[in-house]
């Protein structure tokens, strides 16, 4: 063996490190509750099991699970932990999991907050990291969920069907994305995790409509297109045609478009251009996802998650002003550029109340067929 070279040594030594059961990975990490799995879908077993979570599949219960894709359907994806002989009665309890901690100080997280505090970025690293893997997993899973093809140098006109689809797949990716990198969301009780999450899917699917109109059409004066969900675009003053030949709606397209044109006329002419004058990028973004999630005006959460919420977003800002300076800004800039990204927040808020409002409406008179993300 010794006169074999490196490479080959290391593919031989690959031959022996068995595939992830789960999503064929070849990473896996050894044997996880019984069989041989990535440590993703390990800790996706994990956590189902521990928090007891039920889930739904949107499609067909038949979803593929490949490494690529694997946090498109989470109802397949822990069938499919099952089916390859994942033993549940392996899952520690809830506290086990994560090892025994009686104060903030003690996690991990209470270590970001203190460890090299001057310079050190611990949270925003990992929210970033996790939103980039997000972005390229919803692609991947839009392409698949929506099996049309389009030039890759055009954008395709939205339509309500493809975009209920997406929006309900990015609302699991989403999930998935914060439970694993945006600390320490996945240690709070299942319940303040619940409430946390139910108010931030509604901003974080307008956020992203927002963002991918900007990142479109932002650099467009008096632009007047929006991109949705499915990635396909509306044009204001044609509207209706996003709510033709669906099967998931029941009323007239030109009623809805009166219902909606205020929601997606307030991103084209007030969010979209409040982020080109700002020049948002994705760290900006992710900030504000962060500082959207850990909200600690909440009343129903416990006192301890309130806690540990007023620390996190306190961090946020720290490195979100560690972040400018590295980019040469002025302090006096980069407490104006901090100030106009949270000024971001009411805004879109606001568009996501009135998305919400409008479909609650057109729910009452059954009007179309409504993605969960917005069912009380």
């Amino acid at each position: 063996m010794s006169n074999l070279s490196p490479s080959i040594i290391s593919d031989l030594k690959n031959l022996n490190v068995p595939l992830c059961v789960v999503c064929d990975d070849a990473k896996s990490e050894g044997q996880h509750f019984g069989q041989y799995s990535c440590k993703a879908c390990a800790a996706f077993f994990r956590r189902t099991v521990s928090y007891k979570n039920n889930y739904e599949c949107k499609i067909d219960k038949q979803c593929k699970i490949s490494k690529d894709i694997r946090n498109i359907c989470r109802f397949c994806r822990f069938q499919k932990c099952l089916e390859k002989g994942m033993l549940p009665n392996l899952v520690q309890g809830h506290r086990d999991s994560y090892g025994k901690r009686t104060t903030l100080s003690e996690s991990p997280v209470s270590v970001a907050l203190t460890e090299n505090r001057e310079e050190e970025m611990k949270l925003m690293p990992q929210m970033l990291k996790g939103y980039t893997k997000f972005l390229s997993i919803r692609k991947a899973s839009c392409d698949l969920l929506i099996n049309e093809t389009y030039s890759p140098n055009s954008i395709p006109h939205s339509k309500y069907s493809n975009a209920k689809k997406v929006m309900q797949m990015t609302t699991n990716l989403c999930y998935e994305m914060i439970m694993e990198y945006f600390l320490p969301f996945s240690t709070f009780a299942p319940e303040d995790q619940k409430i946390l999450f139910h108010d931030f899917a509604v901003l974080f699917d307008n956020a992203e409509k927002s963002y991918n109109t900007f990142k479109a059409y932002g650099y467009i004066k008096n632009n007047d297109k929006v991109i949705l969900a499915d990635g396909g675009y509306i044009k204001l003053d044609e509207t209706y045609k996003f709510f033709i030949n669906s099967m998931d709606v029941s009323s007239d397209p030109q009623q809805l478009a009166k219902i909606f044109l205020q929601c997606f006329t307030y991103i084209a002419k007030v969010v979209v251009p409040a982020m080109t004058e700002n020049f948002i990028d994705d760290f900006s973004m992710v900030a504000v996802y962060g500082l959207c999630l850990f909200k600690s005006d909440i009343a129903d959460i416990s006192d301890k998650t309130r806690e540990t919420i007023t620390k996190i977003r306190e961090e946020i800002i720290r490195e979100m002003h560690i972040y400018y300076r590295k980019k040469s800004t002025e302090n006096t800039e980069i407490t104006i550029k901090i100030c106009k990204i949270l000024l971001l927040i009411p805004t879109l808020e606001h568009v996501g109340r009135l998305f919400h409002e409008n479909f609650n409406l057109v729910d009452l008179f059954s009007m179309l067929d409504v993605p969960k993300t917005y069912k009380n």
